[in-house]
């Protein structure tokens, strides 16, 4: 058995796919994992040239064992998701996004937070902050006031709560599936419908271990680092983009902590990721309105930040807000 299966989900990414992969393999490679880790790829129903590429990898990385799957169509992200967890074979299994890079001593940091906490369930790593050319400008940190790393049971209330506190976004819950590593034994569960559409299902899996008292290790330690986008209006930004991220997190609450004080600080932990969010530009209100703002309600936002949201109110204190409002997003964007 391998230490290590690394996942790697993909669907017509073949130019950024070719990129990563590579970059990951060299690592591995480099760094003399090939006997601890292996890599499974599921390209998932790719239209464009993803699969003849996969071949091209396994061809050029014969010294590391790949294994590959070929969707004739697109089962969604979960299926795909579920598909690999299934089929992971190592000790640990780490699902990375196709268009994230490791982190420059990613894998190196991965083993170190491993070694350090032999007993830990779950593992969640820092992004590596770096510009187009990936110079490393920095490492993004999801909890605050961490030195080294701190080990968490989810069991334990005021280690929890704690825990929530110091967290200030939604990536260190583990929707950023780049950031997390698993133990394998937590994937022998099957997870309800309602997990299966989310696009997140492997959150299920995640928070259904952890419940049961295994716990998690979140490190300063960057494991990944997130490809850059040069555009300042990128569909990431949007007000439909962002309403997943809230509703994964509600959805989180209602399943595992609905009866706890718990659900209110899982949802603060989202209301400080989004608290920039005070004007919608002219071209994403409706968007807004239909997609993000039923679920903000849902996440417990203060009613007085939703109201002047939605009514884009006039008042001296959100005049700059209603000025940028008036903007098309695109201009906007430009101009902040």
């Amino acid at each position: 058995m391998k230490e290590i299966s690394i996942c790697l989900p993909t669907y017509n990414r073949c130019e950024i796919m070719r990129e990563t992969t590579i970059d990951l393999l060299e690592q591995i490679r480099k760094g003399g994992y090939a006997t601890k880790m292996n890599v499974f790829i599921s390209n998932n129903g790719s239209t464009d040239s993803t699969e003849s590429y996969i071949d091209k990898l396994i061809s050029d990385y014969s010294d590391i064992e790949i294994h590959v799957n070929n969707f004739k169509e697109n089962q969604g992200p979960d299926a795909n998701f579920e598909y690999l967890y299934s089929v992971a074979d190592g000790k640990f299994v780490y699902l990375k996004g196709d268009d994230d890079y490791i982190a420059s001593d990613g894998l190196h940091n991965i083993f170190t937070m491993i070694d350090a906490y032999p007993d830990a369930g779950l593992f969640i790593g820092a992004i590596e902050q770096a510009d187009s050319r990936r110079n490393v400008k920095g490492v993004i940190q999801h909890v605050r006031g961490i030195k080294n790393s701190i080990q968490v049971n989810f069991q334990n209330e005021l280690e929890a709560r704690n825990y929530f506190a110091l967290s200030d976004n939604i990536l260190a819950l583990g929707s950023f599936i780049s950031c997390v590593i698993v133990r394998r034994e937590a994937l022998s569960v099957t997870p309800p419908q309602l997990f299966k559409t989310s696009n997140y299902v492997h959150i299920y899996y995640y928070w259904n271990y952890l419940i049961q008292g295994h716990s998690l290790v979140y490190s300063t330690l960057p494991i990944c680092q997130p490809v850059v986008s040069e555009d300042p209006t990128s569909a990431s930004l949007s007000p439909a983009r962002l309403s997943w991220d809230i509703r994964m997190c509600v959805l989180l609450a209602d399943t595992f902590f609905k009866e706890t004080s718990l659900k209110a600080d899982i949802c603060r932990v989202v209301q400080r990721m989004h608290s920039d969010v005070k004007y919608i530009p002219i071209d994403q209100r409706k968007e807004f309105e239909e997609q993000m703002y039923p679920w903000m309600q849902k996440a417990m936002y203060p009613p007085a930040l939703l109201y002047n949201i939605k009514k884009r109110s006039t008042s001296i204190g959100l005049l700059k807000y209603f000025i940028a409002s008036l903007i098309p997003n695109r201009m906007f964007q430009t101009f902040r």
